[in-house]
Order: structure tokens, then sequence, then C-alpha cells
């Protein structure tokens, strides 16, 4: 049995599903401190990594499920994001490219590995974003690949990272702007073939979260890993 810190946003907290529901629930036969939170960016999830990190030394094993990296906090803590454009929002990112976007949550998790040494690290990604450079613990599929492949989605054009509406029609003027300077030229077509997960699916709500059953396969898949890991197999 094993002490486990897990930590994210709505996704690792359970959004529209009973608290017993979420993924952690199926880590079984550990003792598991599950820190998340809906609508976290990823400074939000660093910080609570430290918060809780310090307050016990011994955790045997730590889960991170990182937030789209277009969430992001400004330096008065005010959050934006894609998904809800304005123009304030607009602004905030309109001078940043995508490798700025990107290194921020790859130092996060580089940061995060060079700290915690003492105890296995598992970092994934909730939508499937990409670190520029190889990062030690990260899994290679997302939470949102994962089941979207379960499902019997399969995405023909890659993108680089991505969240649920940034083609609506409040958001698209915005990044349609930056988009054309920073990502490929099929990155729409991207986004709408990931849009349509939510619209017939086991595994995910019509608001995109995870369903219960989504949080079951998940979970189940996580403790694999997790025993394996600990196993050393």
């Amino acid at each position: 049995m094993a002490d486990i810190l897990v930590l994210g946003d709505s996704w690792t907290s359970g959004y529209n599903i009973e608290e017993n529901q979420s993924w952690s629930n199926y880590l079984v036969n550990h003792n598991v401190t599950n820190i998340s939170a809906p609508g976290w960016a990823n400074r939000n999830i660093l910080n609570e990594i430290f918060t809780e990190y310090y307050k016990k030394f011994d955790y045997d094993l730590l889960i991170i499920g990182w937030s789209g990296v277009t969430r992001q906090l400004d330096e008065n803590n005010n959050l934006h994001e894609f998904s809800t454009m304005n123009d304030e929002t607009y602004n905030y990112f309109k001078e940043k490219k995508l490798e700025n976007i990107i290194y921020l949550w790859e130092s996060f998790m580089q940061h995060i590995n060079k700290i915690c040494t003492h105890m296995p690290i598992i970092h994934f990604s909730v939508f499937g974003d990409k670190p520029l450079n190889p990062v030690d613990n990260l899994l290679h599929e997302s939470f949102f690949e994962f089941l979207a492949n379960a499902d019997g989605y399969y995405f023909n054009y890659p993108i680089q990272m991505f969240e649920y509406d940034w083609l609506s029609q409040e958001n698209i003027n915005y990044i349609s702007a930056w988009g054309t300077n920073n990502l490929p030229n099929t990155w729409m077509k991207a986004c709408a073939e990931r849009e349509t997960v939510r619209e017939e699916s086991q595994y995910f709500l019509p608001c995109g979260h995870p369903s219960a059953s989504g949080h079951q396969l998940w979970g189940e898949h996580i403790n694999t890993i997790v025993n394996n890991m600990l196993n050393g197999t």
C-alpha cells in the first residue's frame, strides 16, 4: 500500500459526477490524497504541489494531471484561457508564441522532476498538449486521447495543444488571428475533429468532461501503471 498524492483540475476532481466516481478512486489498495479543483491553471497545480508536499515529505508517489496550456494566470493571478476569449485575454496572449506557452508547462514538469527526486512521479496532460523537449515521467497518451481512442475516435490532424471551444463564435476571431502565426494550417480541422467526442460518447459528457465510465477506465489504466511502477515491472 502506497501513500499517493494526486493533483489536477476538473478532470481529476471530477465534474458533473459523484465525488466517489473520479478516477483517483480507482487507485485501489492505496492511500490517496486528491488535491484538485475545477478551473485550475497549471500555475495553481504547481503551487498546490509545494503546499501539500511540504506538509508531508514521505509520499510514495506523485501523480499530476496537468491542465490545458492555454489556461494561464497573469501576474495578478487573473485567469486567461483560449476557451473564453475576450479583449483582455487576447491582449495577454497575442505576443506569446506557441513555444512560450508550451515551454511554461514544460518548465513546471522539469522543475518538479528535479525537486521531487525521492519518489516516482507520473505526469499526464489532460488534453494532449505536447512538450517541445522530452520530459521524464510524462505519459505518452493524454487523458483525452486515451478516452477518445477507447470510444473509437482517431484523429487525422495533429496539433501541439488543444482545448474545447476554440472554434466557438465568441472565440474564433481572436484565436484565428493568433493561430495564423503559430499553428499549422490544419489547426481548425484538428480542433473540429476533437470536438466531435462531445456529440455521442460513452466516455465523455456533453460538456466534454469525462463521464463516470471515462473516469473508471482512466483510473484503472493509471492503477495498472502505478502498480507496475511500484513493483518495478
